[in-house]
């Protein structure tokens, strides 16, 4: 379900394909190669099909597939966590 803002607009939880790539310090192109193979849902808008996908789809991304060394502190971890959220 995508929630709207209070005015009815959408909210920031829908994210754009470079946006997540730049969050996840990824090419763009591999945050379109997860879509593709299931690892990631994404919706497709527009007449154009540009995906977007939902926070929380990244957010369940990140816990099914977190990308830390093992050598990562869990307080690295709690920022890479909260740089995803905010």
């Amino acid at each position: 379900m995508i929630r709207t803002s209070d005015n009815g607009n959408l909210s920031t939880d829908l994210l754009t394909v470079g946006q997540v790539a730049s969050w996840l310090n990824v090419h763009s192109n591999t945050v379109r190669r997860w879509v593709e193979n299931g690892s990631l849902s994404a919706y497709r808008i527009g007449s154009r099909g540009d995906r977007r996908i939902l926070r929380s789809e990244l957010e369940q991304l990140l816990v099914r597939k977190p990308r830390y060394k093992e050598t990562t502190s869990p307080q690295q971890m709690e920022l890479v966590t909260a740089e995803v959220s905010s």
